[in-house]
Parts: structure tokens; sequence; C-alpha cells
């Protein structure tokens, strides 16, 4: 049996990929139990709805360890990477779009049904507490960094309320994956599969098309992003039948752009500028172009004075960000003693390193 650790990413867990002599196996290791009891309820019940998500096979008996099906290392995100490197999207890649959004309808409905949201983590529905917490991760962790961009909080926290507001009108009795994005997604035999729906919860259609088709660093060319939209409004409204539901979902989705790439933009300052991962803090440029495009052609039937002000600001923090040097090789060298704090920590999040016993040396 060979057990190898698996990158990092934007959240504490830890992943291992157990290769035995006859398969492959994904164990995971979180102390938030809670998260876990989510996931655990979530895979169930989506197993049983027949929809494409790894198997839970094993948890321990403290619930912090389990080990699931490995579903690969082919994401979604891949497919896009080629893409750009060849400077065009083909058409493989945008129906695998197609495939991931119709599996995205299932997941919202048939999904949403009978599914035990006292199991969902941190909250069982896509609240007011929930939109202003994505709004305060903006301005907390990304836009109070920035010296170079002054601002009313008390003017801009009444636009996170106004927006806020808006957004509960949106019709909202579905399954909310939460972090619907193309890393997200493994491609299985030409077909998608689903992980990291831990966070999911009651909430609207929109966050989910918005967190897929508006990913920054996916940079999805508008033509194709707007074919996507319409492919996904006609595959939802086959399996939903309310006449006004397109309507609303055109209604609100403005909202939603506005209001998902604030919360990357939190999510990036977060990871990059506080917690110094560089792999963040290079995707802020991306964040920052999408949302200065979403600035100057969002449409609400209201006004946002102060986020607008704040935003149209932006292009100062471009040059600033676009700068940022590639990741190089780092070693650092510690002296350390097992009776004060033992092997220092390994802040690189990649797995430690060596430990040499020198104490015969002179």
């Amino acid at each position: 049996v060979a057990l190898v650790a698996m990158p990092g990413s934007g959240s504490s867990r830890q992943y291992f990929r157990i290769q035995t002599d006859s398969r492959s196996l994904i164990g995971a290791y979180n102390v938030n139990v809670e998260e876990n009891e989510a996931f655990y309820s979530f895979s169930k019940h989506f197993t049983q709805c027949k929809l494409p998500v790894p198997e839970v096979l094993a948890v321990s008996a403290g619930k912090d360890v389990y080990v699931q099906t490995d579903l690969g290392d082919d994401s979604l995100f891949k497919h896009v990477e080629k893409c750009l490197e060849n400077g065009k999207f083909d058409e493989e890649t945008i129906d695998l779009y197609r495939k991931s959004l119709d599996k995205l309808v299932y997941f919202q409905t048939i999904g949403h049904k009978g599914l035990d949201y006292s199991k969902a983590f941190p909250t069982p529905a896509f609240d007011e507490m929930s939109i202003m917490e994505d709004l305060n991760y903006f301005k907390y962790c990304f836009l109070k960094e920035q010296e170079e961009i002054s601002f009313n909080e008390t003017r801009l926290d009444a636009d996170f309320q106004r927006l806020a507001k808006y957004i509960l009108e949106a019709p909202a009795d579905f399954f909310m994956y939460r972090d619907f994005q193309s890393r997200n997604i493994m491609i299985v035999n030409n077909e998608p599969y689903f992980i990291d729906y831990q966070g999911g919860r009651r909430g609207p259609l929109q966050y989910d098309v918005v967190s897929l088709l508006y990913q920054v660093k996916a940079r999805i060319p508008e033509d194709i992003r707007l074919q996507l939209i319409d492919y996904y409004k006609q595959r939802i409204s086959t399996v939903e039948s309310q006449s006004s539901l397109t309507l609303s979902f055109d209604k609100y989705f403005p909202a939603f752009v506005l209001l998902r790439l604030l919360q990357v933009l939190g999510a990036y300052g977060f990871r990059g500028l506080i917690q110094k991962k560089l792999h963040f803090m290079q995707s802020i440029p991306y964040a920052i172009r999408e949302l200065m495009n979403a600035n100057s052609h969002w449409s609400l039937p209201f006004e946002l004075p102060e986020l607008r002000s704040v935003i149209d600001k932006f292009g100062l923090l471009l040059h600033k960000y676009e700068n940022i040097e590639p990741e190089v090789l780092t070693i650092s060298v510690n002296s350390f003693s097992f009776k004060n704090g033992g092997v220092p920590y390994d802040k690189s999040g990649n797995g430690g390193g060596f430990v040499f016993d020198c104490r015969a040396l002179p």
C-alpha cells in the first residue's frame, strides 16, 4: 500500500491518495467534524439520487478521517487550461460545461428533494447572514488591505444591505452547491463527477451558475458564456415548470454576478494577502478585471454609489498585482530542539522536508 499526500487547496482539509494492489482511494483528514458530517450526509443522499459524486467507503470513529472513491486528477479546469494555452475554447470543453450544467440542474432540483439540511454546514440556508458574510469577506480581507483605495465604510455597508435585501427576493427553494466551479468537477470517461459540496445549503439557482461561468481564471469568452447561460435556462425550464422562473432568474442574475465576484476577491485576499499563498495572490488581477467589467455593465434597479466608486478605483491595483513574481524554490534551514517546540512548522504546505540529527557534529 502506498500513501501519497495530495497538493493543498484553499481549505484546511488534507487529502492523501491511497494506492492498493487492486485500486486507488482518497483518504481525507479534517478536524471540522460538522463539515465532515455534512459531506457524509450529502454524499449518501446524492448517491441515492444517482448523482455522480464520490462514494464514502469508511469513516473513523471520531469522524475526522474518511476514505472515498478516487475520481482521478482530470478536472474540468485542466481542460480549460489547455484551451487557454491554445487560445480557443474547443467544442469538447464546451460540451463538458453543458454536461456539468445538466447535472447542476439535477443537484438543484432532484438532489434538493429529501435532503437533510439540518446537516448543512455552517448554515442550512443562504440567508441574509450568509450574504453579508460574503460581502464583509471582501471588505475586511481584500478592500481594507489596499492602501490605494479610500472609501466611506458607513455608505459601503448601506450598499451591502441594499444588495443583500434584493438578492433575498430571488426564489431560493433549491440546493445551492456553493462552490460549483471547474476545479471541483472531475472528468471520468468524458463525464463530469462532482466534489467539495459540503458547504451546500438551501438557496437560489443563480449563485452556482455564476460560480461556474464567471470563474475568473477560466476566462470563458463572453459569447460562449451567454450560450451556456441560455443552455442552462432551457434545461432548468424542463425540470421546473414555473413560467416565472426564467424571468426571476434573469432579473436577479446581475446581482449574483456582483456578489460572487466580491466573495472571490475576499477569498483571494484572505488566502493570498493574509495567508501569503502565492497562487491566490496571482489570481487577484483576473478577479479585478472581471469585477471591473461587471461594474461597467451591471443593470440593477437601484444604485450602489459607494461600491461603484470603490470598484472604479480598482484600476490602481492592477499594476501592483500583475507584477508579482512567480514562485521560486525556497529552502529554509532551521535548528530546533525537541524540548522547545520540536520540528518547525511547515509554512509551505508541501508536507515538511528533511530532519537531520546533527548533535554529534563539532
